[in-house]
């Protein structure tokens, strides 16, 4: 007689929701990624630490804290709140449904941070309007990446403190578009066409959003 897939072959059968899941994501079907969780442990398996970041960035986009909590429980119980893509996209849904207390809070439990995950912090931190905040993560941050220097140009633009964005920026190795437009919007936000032509001029590629 033969066995259910399931017996053969369950790390398969883990896979193929994992798999349902991420593409229902990517589709934009964010209340199907959740009806697939259901069908999912209804079939007698649940969320790993490959599934969980997909669920929690679902949750992030359909602007349901109870739906985020949840996730957040049920990581804990299963123990894969400890994995870093874990921790860190439940940093980015909390900071996405504007708990930035509850970010803080996965940030701080966090026995070993990487770049990406003080990235993740300091970016909650500017999509809350804390730039000053985000300054001194960012001085205490023992390696810093392109995108924790335009995280930084893009807080300091959004509370309009040019002299700050200007800092960061020319304190950073290496800058992309992102970097360049950051700043030039920074100049425009404050009045100072003149600057902001002036590092128009200065950018090494032009693009439509220039």
């Amino acid at each position: 007689m033969a066995l259910p897939c399931a017996s053969i072959n369950p790390i398969s059968n883990q896979h193929k929701w994992n798999t349902i899941i991420k593409r229902k994501l990517l589709a934009g079907d964010f209340e199907g990624c959740i009806t697939a969780q259901n069908e999912m442990q209804e079939a007698g398996h649940f969320p790993n630490n490959f599934a969980f970041p997909f669920l929690l960035k679902a949750a992030a986009f359909l602007q349901s804290p109870s739906l985020g909590s949840a996730l957040h429980g049920q990581a804990l119980k299963t123990g894969y709140c400890s994995h870093l893509y874990v921790q860190t996209s439940m940093i980015n849904m909390y900071s996405r449904l504007g708990s930035i207390n509850d970010a803080r809070k996965v940030f701080d439990s966090m026995p070993h941070r990487d770049t990406i995950v003080l990235n993740a912090i300091l970016s909650a931190y500017a999509s809350d309007g804390r730039a000053d905040m985000c300054l001194e993560l960012f001085s205490s941050m023992p390696a810093k990446d392109l995108f924790s220097f335009n995280i930084m140009i893009s807080a300091f633009t959004t509370s309009g403190r040019v002299e700050y964005a200007r800092k960061i920026f020319d304190s950073s190795s290496y800058k992309d578009d992102f970097s360049w437009n950051s700043l030039i919007s920074c100049y425009v936000k404050a009045g100072d066409m003149h600057m902001a032509l002036n590092m128009f001029d200065q950018m090494p590629e032009k693009n439509a959003v220039s």
